[in-house]
Order: C-alpha cells, then structure tokens, then sequence
C-alpha cells in the first residue's frame, strides 16, 4: 500500500511537472507570437518609411529635373543674347571704323 501511494505521488508530482512545463511552453509560444507580432508591424513601419522616402526622392528629382532644365533654357537665352549684343557691336565698330575711313579719305584730299 505504502509502494502504491509513494508511486502515486511520484506520478501526481510527475503531471504537476508537466504541466507547469505546458503553462511554461504556452507561456513561451505566447510570447513568442508576441515577437513576431512586434516584428511585423516594425516591418510594416520600415516598409512604409522606405516608400515615403523613396517617393520624396522621386518628387526631389522630378523638382531638380525641372530646375535644371529652367536654367539649362536660361543659358541658352542669354547665350544667344550675348551673341547678338556682339554682332551688333561688331557691325557698330565695323560702321565707325567705315566712317573713320572715309573721315580720314576726305581729309587727305
């Protein structure tokens, strides 16, 4: 009798180790779920965060393109004014060169 009752709390101690290793593991597993939780919404965030940034990139490029084709635009209009401000000072000195010479003609007769 006394063999069957030491056996019987050697089984009841038995399951109670089970199961406190089943709550342990439950408890575990739980936080576990919790983790890979936490990690897909900072996952989520990350993925979100990256978007934003890669559409301000976009729209930075897409600003700068812009300016650069604005100013690309301006060079060319002030080259091509620079060119016809030289023309015409060329023309104006070749005309008083011209009136020079013809001053200078009539002065030798």
């Amino acid at each position: 009798a006394e063999r069957l009752r030491a056996l019987d709390d050697a089984l009841s101690d038995a399951d109670r180790q089970i199961r406190a290793r089943q709550e342990a593991h439950g408890a575990l597993e739980e936080e576990l779920r919790a983790h890979q939780r936490q990690a897909a919404e900072t996952q989520d965030v990350l993925r979100e965060e990256l978007r934003a940034q890669e559409q301000g990139a976009g729209e930075t490029h897409s600003v700068l393109r812009d300016q650069l084709t604005a100013a690309e635009a301006r060079a060319g209009e002030t080259h091509a004014a620079l060119r016809g401000a030289l023309a015409q000072a060329l023309q104006e000195a070749e005309e008083h060169r011209t009136l020079y010479e013809r001053e200078r003609t009539l002065r030798a007769e």
